[in-house]
């Protein structure tokens, strides 16, 4: 799975600090099948900064741009 079409995932189900996934893909380094938690999001400039963490107490950060329209993505 692509980057932007995990970020578009994330965007339409309105990702919230708590949620757990399934990976469907590898990202960043988390690898597909790994079960995921977002472990906090908030704004970051014009960005919305998201942690993830894997049950491993590893952590990623990714980054969304807010003005994107992640309908155009894929």
């Amino acid at each position: 799975m692509k980057l932007n079409e995990y970020l578009k995932e994330i965007q339409e189900v309105q990702i919230k600090v708590g949620d757990d996934f399934a990976l469907r893909g590898d990202i960043g380094i988390f690898k597909k099948g790994e079960m995921i938690t977002v472990t906090n999001k908030k704004a970051y400039g014009n960005d919305i900064e998201l942690t993830l963490s894997n049950g491993k107490g590893k952590e990623d950060k990714f980054y969304l741009d807010k003005n994107d329209d992640f309908e155009e993505l894929g």
